[in-house]
């Protein structure tokens, strides 16, 4: 929790310095490409059917990181119109920052903040259009039982669904919830709908918890029961305020404390300095489901303690350095009404594995395709040790050797950003594909190993025909694709259909590949909405582009 609040604070700060010196509409703030390209994109923002003047309009490739793809911005003129000049092809999210203002739809599924264009080469595409509406206020105070105020409280926020069952909520941009010194919050930008508002710790299970104090106060819900189904429902309309939410919280609660010692699992002897951490476990698939820690470290016994637990199952591990060549185990444990201690983490000496990259279908390719920026994940497939990076350096010649290997069976899997156009096509050792992963044993050395990646030029240009509806801005389409005759991942993020129903798949290896489109549609012309998924196979030839038509009929009866 304290890595993704800190992660949103900073993506925050960063936005918001990037959009304070965006140009005026029709300018561009990326130099040096402009002469090369010359498509656009141009659209109006309004909000209650008026224009909305000064906002800033930005443009980011789909799927892609700022650090990946920096955005190019323009803002709104009097009449609310914005134009982006000098885009290369491509799939890109067309975004508005207008901070107390959300997306108006009231399509829940679509999760979006903005429109989808596919741009071709040379092309201009006009009425990229975003409605905007000012967002819902949740206001007031939080106390505890004798009234005092609870200073820096984080307020947790929850979307109420049609079937009551309360789920997080996002908002863009990375606002942050916490109580002042009156103990009073205020939370704006809320899209239309049911909410609860509720302070503390869920302890209806295993809890991670990042602040590790020695205490915590049990979730508690607007105004003052740790009940959900006693709770106040707020709703919550476009523009409006609920004031007076305020939250009585009750007493701390005292949590357990674990401690135990990291060891060597080959002499016995403490490992002293090391960070450690727990996290929430499943014993019975081995493994964490989330974790936390790193902050503090073994004492000179390699002993180490964990303060302020809510019960459940847990497990602690040791964080072991990246090239120590070493990884922790977990040392489970359970917390149920009392101190837990003598809990034994053991750090173990990892396996080896070398070998070499090798591209196919690459001779002919354009340009140089630089083995070195390849990223090659080693993924343990047995789950019982301790996460940490095992990250393969790929030297220029494609040679490769990763390092704290744990015991068990491991793979290998691409990490982003992939290279375009290659694809992970098999894993061998010995000759022998390895299609279930590399058998690793304790500290075992492994050479020899060939990750086969396979490079491809071919792509698909697909149109998606509604029949018996038009797109609207509450169109939901997800497309996903795979190849025919493989598990693994095809190298690409899944394309996303624009606004027209068009999407554009490249650096695609020879082969069949089946597409997978989630269509859910609420129609303007008063018919029932339309969920479906269809499924069509496409074949992908090396330098050539494929045309595909995926037509949905949303008056088929078969859905």
């Amino acid at each position: 929790m304290i890595r993704a609040r800190t992660w949103l604070v900073s993506t925050l700060v960063i936005l918001i310095t990037v959009l304070a010196g965006a140009p005026p509409a029709g300018s561009q703030s990326q130099k040096g490409k402009a002469a090369d390209v010359s498509g656009a994109i141009s659209g109006r923002v309004t909000s209650g059917g008026e224009p909305v003047r000064g906002v800033v309009v930005y443009l980011q490739a789909a799927g892609s990181t700022p650090a990946e793809s920096p955005r190019v911005t323009a803002r709104t003129d009097q009449n609310g119109h914005f134009e982006i000049k000098g885009v290369p092809a491509g799939t890109y999210v067309v975004q508005a920052f207008a901070p107390a203002l959300v997306v108006a739809a009231d399509n829940p599924m679509s999760g979006r903040q903005g429109r989808v264009v596919n741009l071709s080469d040379n092309e201009t595409i006009d009425a990229v259009d975003l409605v905007l509406q000012t967002g819902g206020v949740i206001a007031g105070r939080v106390t505890d039982v004798d009234g005092r105020p609870l200073i820096q409280e984080n307020v947790r926020i929850f979307s109420i669904g049609p079937d009551n069952r309360r789920q997080q909520i996002y908002l863009p941009f990375g606002y942050m919830f916490s109580t002042d010194d009156r103990g009073e919050y205020r939370i704006f930008g809320l899209p239309p709908g049911k909410y609860l508002a509720s302070v503390g710790v869920d302890t209806s299970g295993p809890v991670v918890r990042p602040e590790l104090g020695s205490t915590y106060r049990e979730l508690t819900f607007y105004p003052d029961t740790t009940d959900q189904s006693k709770a106040t429902f707020i709703d919550v309309s476009a523009g409006s305020e609920a004031s007076g939410i305020d939250i009585i919280v009750g007493k701390p609660t005292k949590g357990y404390s674990m401690s135990g010692r990291i060891v060597d699992a080959t002499t016995g002897k403490p490992v002293v300095g090391v960070p450690y951490g727990y996290g929430s476990y499943d014993p019975q698939r081995n493994m964490l489901n989330s974790s936390v820690g790193g902050g503090s470290t073994s004492n000179a016994r390699g002993e180490f303690r964990i303060d302020g637990i809510t019960p459940g199952k847990y497990a602690a591990f040791a964080f072991t350095p990246e090239d120590s060549g070493t990884y922790s185990d977990l040392g489970g444990f359970t917390i149920t009404d009392s101190d837990v201690t003598g809990v034994v983490v053991k750090v173990h000496p990892g396996g080896t594995i070398s070998g070499n990259l090798i591209v196919e279908g690459a001779d002919d390719r354009p340009g140089s395709l630089r083995l070195s920026d390849v990223r090659l994940n080693c993924v343990p497939v047995t789950r019982d040790a301790a996460p940490r990076a095992n990250q393969a350096r790929i030297a220029p010649d494609g040679s490769f050797r990763v390092s704290g290997v744990p015991r068990g069976v491991t793979t290998f899997s691409l990490f982003y950003p992939i290279p375009k156009g290659i694809t992970l096509g098999r894993i061998e050792r010995d000759g022998v594909d390895q299609k279930d992963g590399i058998n690793v044993g304790e500290g075992e050395e492994i050479s020899g190993v060939k990750i086969i990646l396979l490079y491809g030029t071919g792509s698909i240009k697909g149109q998606v025909e509604m029949q018996g509806a038009e797109f609207t801005p509450n169109t939901v389409l997800i497309l996903s694709v795979r190849r025919v005759d493989s598990t693994r991942q095809v190298g690409i993020r899944n394309p996303t259909p624009d606004l027209r129903g068009r999407f554009f798949i490249d650096g695609l290896s020879a082969g069949d590949y089946e597409l997978s489109l989630f269509v859910n549609a609420k129609p303007d012309n008063g018919k029932p909405g339309f969920a479906k998924t269809i499924k069509q196979q496409v074949s992908v030839t090396n330098g050539n582009e494929t045309r595909v038509t995926m037509s949905v009929d949303i008056n088929s009866t078969d859905r």
